[in-house]
């Protein structure tokens, strides 16, 4: 760009220095004060610096399609991202929108161009048509400075949107990283709690079987004691006897007394 601005501005530079209109395959005016030769020269300067204007504006508009094709490949790449970038793919189709309306813009910038050359080309009609055509150069260059201040910007919002992505991609891996590392956690205090319960189990076994043991033991001890005394007196048999109704309270059991 600086490069196609030097170029115009050294054309508008020779164009002002009050030389003589110049036709360029429209009419030949003869010049008794400036010889053929030179004229030629000056016609030849004049295509060849068109020439140049034109290659310079097809390089910007390849440049622009390959960052169309660049931001077309950024689209495949951010369709694979989580659910939670989604809206990303909408701020890129907004942006490739918007370079896409950048394209078409220059696209009528070349047009103009073109529009342009052929005004410059009558210029070799009269000094006033010259005058006319320079303010319309100056009118579109001041255009296609405040594009190319458009697109830097627009470029400037696109590299700040990335950045954000990339932040925003960071933050995810961070919190996925805590998830995982909460979930770890809880995992381990789970099976301390389990391994604790187990061991609570396993101790509540162990103690029943140790009251079920003492308690078969005291019966056990017990049957013994009462096998014992009714053996030490195998010959004494207790009798019974059914007593009146009124003599309930002197009611005894023959035999000799029961041991205490």
């Amino acid at each position: 760009m600086a490069q196609l601005k030097n170029k115009v501005g050294n054309f508008f530079a020779w164009a002002l220095k009050g030389k003589e209109p110049v036709s360029v395959d429209v009419t030949r005016r003869e010049d008794p004060d400036q010889p053929e030769v030179k004229k030629e020269v000056s016609i030849q300067q004049l295509k060849q610096g068109y020439g140049e204007v034109i290659e310079t504006m097809q390089s910007v508009r390849t440049h622009l399609e390959q960052q169309a094709d660049r931001s077309e490949k950024m689209m495949e790449l951010l369709s694979g991202l989580p659910d939670v970038l989604q809206s990303i793919p909408d701020s890129a189709n907004r942006h490739t929108g918007m370079l896409q309306a950048i394209h078409n813009h220059l696209e009528d910038q070349n047009q103009t161009s073109k529009q342009l050359t052929d005004a410059i080309t009558g210029l070799a009609t009269a000094s006033s048509h010259q005058q006319r055509a320079l303010t319309s150069i100056d009118n579109h260059l001041t255009e296609g400075h405040a594009s190319r201040t458009e697109l830097s910007q627009g470029v400037a919002a696109l590299n700040d949107t990335l950045g954000e992505v990339k932040q925003s991609n960071a933050a995810t891996r961070d919190s996925m990283g805590a998830v995982v590392e909460q979930t770890r956690v809880n995992d381990e205090r789970m099976r301390e709690m389990y391994q604790r319960s187990q061991k609570m189990n396993t101790m509540m076994v162990v103690l029943c079987l140790v009251l079920a043991t003492g308690a078969l033991a005291l019966g056990g001890y017990m049957a013994v004691l009462v096998s014992k005394v009714v053996n030490e007196e195998p010959g004494v048999a207790a009798t019974t006897v059914q007593p009146a109704p009124g003599d309930m309270a002197s009611f005894e059991p023959a035999g000799p007394p029961l041991p205490e």
